[in-house]
Order: structure tokens, then C-alpha cells, then sequence
């Protein structure tokens, strides 16, 4: 149930997350960025991802982070703590 709240109403805490800066030049799908640029993450859309969390990804269902024994499943690929409202 935490995790389905911190997913789906990310918005009420920090929609685009804390600013982090960039410590390296970096390439990103094409684009240039900088050392020192400040980025702000989505933190709204990445936890509303519909490849991540289903066509009703919108809407709240704490059964998406159970698996089919109704245990903790497992977080997004890539993903440290399987969410991204506690950073990436």
C-alpha cells in the first residue's frame, strides 16, 4: 500500500523531484549536457510510465507491487529501490 501511494501521488510531495547537477559532460538520446547543468526529474510521469506500470498506470491499485503469490514483486528494471520517488 506505501509503495502504490508514493507511486501514484507523487505529485502532492515533489511532481519533478530535487534538482540534481550534472558532474560530467553527458550525452542523452542525442542531446549535450553539460557539467554543472541543473536537471529536475519527472518524477510525476517516470511513476506513471504505462511500459512500466500497465495501461492504468493513472489510476491507484496497490496489486501492482505484488506478484502472483502476493508477495513483494520485484521494482522496475533499473531501478535501485524498485521506485523512483526515493531517487534513482
Amino acid at each position: 500500500m506505501v509503495k502504490e501511494v508514493l507511486r501514484w501521488r507523487t505529485l502532492a510531495v515533489a511532481p519533478l523531484g530535487l534538482p540534481h547537477e550534472v558532474t560530467e559532460d553527458d550525452w542523452y538520446e542525442g542531446m549535450s549536457i553539460s557539467k554543472v547543468t541543473i536537471c529536475f526529474p519527472n518524477v510525476w510521469h517516470l511513476n506513471r510510465d504505462p511500459d512500466i506500470y500497465g495501461e492504468n498506470a493513472a489510476h491507484f491499485d496497490p496489486a501492482l507491487h505484488l506478484d502472483s503469490n502476493e508477495n513483494n514483486a520485484p521494482g522496475p528494471p533499473d531501478s535501485k529501490e524498485g521506485r523512483v520517488s526515493y531517487g534513482f
